[in-house]
């Protein structure tokens, strides 16, 4: 795991419920093509819907994206390559305490996302205890939460 020494400035947070992730359709869905050329504008167009998906993401300014459902590796690289952290399959209950604290709101679409929307955060980071890790949100604007991480050897520790 890559630990990052803490990301300054005011960083912009997008949280959702938004899948960045390719995946085959669980649906009986049939498609005849009565020429073997349209197959590859079929592919083409569903790599344009992901990509599309993700510059919107990119242009929204967020700097960091938290999503409820999966995020693809290729949607992983992409914003990696943009500076962009992401994590995926956040809590719903995560997700609204994140917006909360950072003055954000919980997006089920990429489309016309506007500054309002996004969430800031004076620094993140990204820490690993024991097995568990976990992403510190400091110096939000809305924050009156505060999470205490209680760590020991077995769980009568803490009774």
């Amino acid at each position: 795991m890559q630990l990052l020494q803490g990301l300054f400035a005011a960083l912009h947070t997008l949280a959702g419920c938004i899948s960045f992730e390719l995946k085959s359709e669980k649906e009986n869905a049939e498609i005849r093509l009565s020429d073997p050329l349209q197959y590859q504008s079929i592919v083409d167009a569903e790599w344009n819907i992901i990509y599309d998906k993700l510059d919107k993401c990119v242009k929204s300014g967020a700097k960091i994206v938290l999503s409820q459902l999966a995020i693809g590796d290729l949607a992983t690289q992409y914003f990696a390559d943009r500076d962009i952290l992401c994590a995926r399959r956040v809590t719903e209950e995560d997700l609204q305490r994140v917006a909360a604290a950072t003055g954000g709101t919980v997006q089920t679409s990429v489309n016309n996302v506007i500054d309002d929307v996004l969430g800031s955060c004076e620094v993140f980071e990204e820490k690993q205890v024991g097995n568990e890790r976990f992403n510190i949100f400091s110096g939000c604007p809305s924050g009156q939460t505060a999470t205490i991480v209680l760590r020991g050897g077995a769980d009568q520790v803490f009774y």
